[in-house]
């Protein structure tokens, strides 16, 4: 294992290690002042530039999402009914016609572990959108885990042992999304993750050492145009300046860890009824 698969690889450690101990969710920052884009018209073209590279993603590299808040009542009847261990669940009929049947979505590999994610973030950049509508535009690193029941034992999962997912995550993208994320994302190698979080957007190195990540991106599989796209992103939100002071460095710098394991279920709408014209 190289050098900075090492250095990442104990950073999860050390901070699972906080969590096993002191039952605390690792590093945390105030995230509420976000780097301000001053521009409604350079946020829109940043926006529309990741959107450019719809066509050269798959359900992995690009992924659209809506979250609704529900009481925790309503979370509990629904999990009552989903079948655990099993992979099929029991239906809800929620509404005459309206039926939702859970089903795990992540396939577990290893009897005895959990999935789980790691992630880092930057600090996010914002704008006034159409509408008085806020956009957040965040820098996230993720690593994918397997946990073992009793968190003593944590591991990367699968082919991801020296690589992580880079990803830009756009909070409210449009007015006509409002309340919807998108999300672009491509895979990395680890010392090209730790570059870019010690890079000095202002450095006169800064494009020949975007040039070579973005050319070990592609070699990867990256598609050219999604790798041109999100590293352009990079480099102007990073090289944002706010009064003479460089506040876009901190969109690259690491300032918050979360880390957590999970399931995720699927359901897919039977029987709907599709209202007459």
């Amino acid at each position: 294992m190289n050098g900075p698969s090492l250095i990442m690889n104990h950073l999860i450690q050390f901070t699972f290690g906080l969590i096993l101990v002191f039952s605390v969710p690792a590093f945390s920052e105030d995230f509420t002042q976000g780097i301000r884009i001053e521009s409604t018209q350079v946020g829109k073209e940043i926006i529309q530039q990741l959107k450019s590279t719809d066509g050269a993603s798959n359900t992995t590299s690009q992924r659209k999402e809506h979250k609704s808040v529900i009481s925790y009542s309503t979370l509990e009847e629904i999990m009552s009914r989903v079948g655990v261990e099993e992979s099929i669940s029991r239906p809800i009929q929620v509404a005459d016609g309206h039926i939702l049947e859970f089903k795990k979505r992540d396939v577990q590999k290893k009897d005895g572990f959990q999935n789980g994610t790691f992630t880092i973030y930057g600090r996010a950049a914002v704008f006034q959108n159409d509408g008085n509508l806020k956009t957040k535009i965040r820098l996230r690193v993720r690593i994918y885990l397997d946990v073992s029941e009793d968190f003593s034992k944590v591991e990367r999962s699968g082919e991801m042992d020296d690589r992580v997912y880079l990803e830009i995550k756009i909070k409210n993208p449009t007015p006509a999304e409002k309340g919807g994320s998108n999300k672009y994302r491509i895979k990395l190698h680890d010392q090209d993750a730790l570059k870019l979080f010690y890079a000095d957007p202002h450095s006169v190195q800064f494009e020949t050492l975007l040039e070579e990540i973005k050319s070990s991106a592609v070699a990867l599989g990256n598609a050219q145009v999604k790798v041109d796209q999100v590293f352009d992103v990079i480099k102007r939100i990073s090289q944002l300046r706010a009064k003479g002071v460089d506040v876009g460095r901190e969109f690259l710098k690491p300032l918050e860890i979360t880390t957590y394991v999970r399931e995720s279920y699927s359901f897919t709408e039977k029987d709907y009824r599709v209202p007459s014209e």
